[in-house]
């Protein structure tokens, strides 16, 4: 269970679905790297991106947009068309769906998992499951993902740069060698970039990522938490949020604990 709070850091809240499409031969599936779908065979599945439309449009997510214009090859597991919903103040997502993909993703403002976006996740996986092609309807799904990318901007850091908030905040101790520290020009002061892999059960692997970037035109400190589930599962709605929402727990506790040193700058928001 999640709770909505004020000030929360997060960007962006993405779920996500991989499947092995049918349309598409193994030889490609096993090649190594980037698996580029040429246009003959991207055109034959055209009918699988167009079969969730009215029903997802349907959820209100009315406005379809075509990220990979016709006749471009796309890449397996990457977006192919957007379903967005129009801006009324609600808190905004919207649904990708791709060669051997599908996704929910959600922006500020945005409520918390169990309130709001995980009935939104629930409702999609449910469009794709009804329209998926005949030949992957029972097909297990091999990959799921829970995503969290969070900016910890001057609200939230309170003056520290990335490495005093990494240390002072969220608990994390890097130090450097003399090797490198006495190359540093003028006195300045280091910045780091940190990524841990956390095997955290079979087949489930908890990525955190950290460092400097920007958001809303501030420095901030981005926060990337990624849970991500090789094992394959059921193409069954229950089964489905199971994995999801044991991915969310996992995540939120983990965060919420971090968060203890500034937790009185994002106090629980007043029930409406």
């Amino acid at each position: 269970m999640s709770e909505s709070v004020d000030n929360a850091p997060v960007m962006e809240v993405i779920a996500e679905l991989r499947w092995r499409p049918s349309a598409v031969p193994d030889s490609l599936l096993n090649a190594p790297g980037p698996k580029m779908i040429p246009p003959p065979l991207a055109g034959s599945m055209h009918e699988f991106f167009g079969r969730p439309t009215d029903r997802v449009r349907g959820l209100g997510y009315t406005a379809v947009t075509r990220l990979v214009p016709e006749p471009f090859p796309m890449l397996m597991h990457q977006p192919v068309l957007r379903f967005d919903a129009p801006e009324d103040g609600r808190p905004k997502s919207l649904y990708q769906v791709g060669p051997g993909l599908f996704s929910a993703n959600a922006v500020p403002p945005y409520d918390s998992w169990s309130s709001a976006f995980s009935k939104t996740v629930a409702n999609g996986i449910e469009a794709l499951l009804a329209t998926r092609d005949p030949a992957e309807h029972s097909a297990a799904f091999q990959g799921r993902t829970l995503r969290y990318v969070d900016a910890f901007g001057p609200s939230l850091t309170e003056g520290r740069d990335s490495l005093a908030f990494t240390r002072e905040v969220l608990g994390i101790s890097v130090d450097l060698p003399n090797a490198l520290t006495q190359h540093l020009y003028g006195g300045a002061a280091w910045k780091p970039f940190l990524q841990f892999h956390l095997p955290v059960g079979p087949g489930q692997v908890l990525s955190v990522a950290i460092g400097d970037g920007f958001a809303n035109d501030h420095l901030a400190v981005l926060m990337d938490w990624s849970l991500i589930c090789s094992a394959p599962v059921k193409p069954e709605i229950g089964a489905v949020m199971g994995v999801l929402n044991h991915a969310h727990d996992l995540i939120y506790r983990s965060w919420r604990e971090m968060m203890r040193p500034i937790s009185h700058l994002m106090p629980k928001k007043a029930p409406k």
